[in-house]
């Protein structure tokens, strides 16, 4: 453990009076942090951070994550020896502000040697209690459990078909948080005040599944990723969605006053061989694309959100385009410019990125 890392983050904590909490294993800035006056953050707002060094505190961690959106909560796992343990959880006010932070900090080089893992986290609420008698009530039980372990909200009961001296349980409780410090103490709890023991493990979700696969697949790809053409699609007429799936370039409309890239003679070409001369404007072809298919053009709405040490600034983007189901999201890397000169590179990239997600630019 460095010296200096303790030293620049005792000087930190001195110049910004922001106040830290030890609690069971872990460091805890805000939850909710000072003057916040709004709601606690709903579900989908929390990420797991990871990857990095264990001589790396809130003073390079907490400014970093802290630029992406408001942090309602920032927790640094630590152990006895006043190292962190490599990982950490940052809840923001929203569920987008956690969304962008997955988006521009995954894979963000915190030292030369490290790049920090960002992903949303499954936030596991749901406790399963294993083996107990079967002749405890159920208002007894939720009793207990509030004694010993606060943020319960609910209680399922569940008869075991195997043994019917036993039964399981499932407690829900209003945070991840209130959970893990709860798994803690119940085994112990219930040994103490019934003299009998109790398994405790998480609950697997299946909503909380989806979400930490769809978190994984944005990690590794750096943009969310889309349904399936056809689920995309799903409201397009059949000759529109054969166009696109097939690849093929339909007859433009004469009457479309933009076509700078499609005629008429080009008709069931593959749009591959269309995209192969250099300088082909992925803006306008997009577009043209679209008023072949007899839809609006792309709508595009950017948003600067982060500017790393080396310059790059880094814009999230959503481009919806009329008659899909859902907007295509990303993010994209540029170099700082005019806003004019700017703007047109994210949007480029971003109609790049769909041409690449239909499968017909590379």
């Amino acid at each position: 453990m460095k010296r200096s890392s303790l030293e620049s983050l005792e000087a930190w904590l001195q110049t910004t009076g922001i106040s830290l909490t030890q609690v069971n294993g872990q460091r805890k800035y805000g939850g909710p942090p000072p003057d916040y006056t709004g709601k606690p953050p709903i579900f989908g707002c929390e990420v797991f951070i990871s990857r990095f060094p264990r001589d790396v505190y809130e003073d390079k961690l907490l400014p970093l994550f802290q630029q992406v959106g408001v942090l309602y909560e920032f927790r640094l796992m630590m152990n006895f020896s006043g190292q962190n343990r490599g990982f950490a959880y940052a809840k923001y006010t929203t569920p987008e502000a956690a969304d962008a932070a997955v988006l521009l900090l995954n894979n963000y080089p915190l030292t030369k040697e490290y790049q920090i893992s960002v992903v949303k986290s499954t936030e596991k609420r749901h406790l399963n209690l294993i083996d107990l008698p079967c002749n405890m009530e159920e208002k007894q039980l939720l009793c207990f459990l509030k004694s010993i372990s606060p943020g319960v909200e609910k209680l399922y009961l569940n008869v075991g078909s195997r043994d019917k001296l036993k039964m399981t349980a499932v407690v829900e409780y209003k945070s991840h948080y209130a959970a893990s410090m709860a798994k803690k103490v119940l085994s112990e709890g219930f040994l103490k005040r019934f003299d009998f023991p109790v398994v405790v493990k998480w609950k697997r979700q299946n909503i909380q599944t989806e979400v930490s696969k769809d978190s994984s697949d944005l990690a590794n790809n750096g943009t969310t990723s889309q349904p399936k053409l056809k689920k995309k699609l799903a409201r397009l007429p059949p000759n529109v969605i054969n166009c696109l799936e097939n690849k093929l370039c339909p007859t433009l409309p004469s009457e479309c006053p933009k076509s700078e890239y499609m005629q008429n003679e080009r008709a069931q070409v593959p749009l591959r061989q269309i995209l192969k001369p250099i300088g082909i404007d992925p803006v306008a072809y997009l577009r043209d694309l679209c008023f072949a298919c007899n839809m609006k053009a792309p709508l595009y709405c950017t948003k600067l959100q982060f500017i790393s040490p080396d310059g790059y600034q880094y814009f999230t983007y959503q481009v919806s385009i009329p008659g899909l189901l859902f907007p295509f999201t990303g993010t994209v890397a540029i170099l700082p410019g005019s806003l004019a000169t700017v703007e047109k590179e994210v949007q480029a990239a971003a109609a790049s990125f769909i041409l690449r997600e239909l499968g017909i630019y590379k």
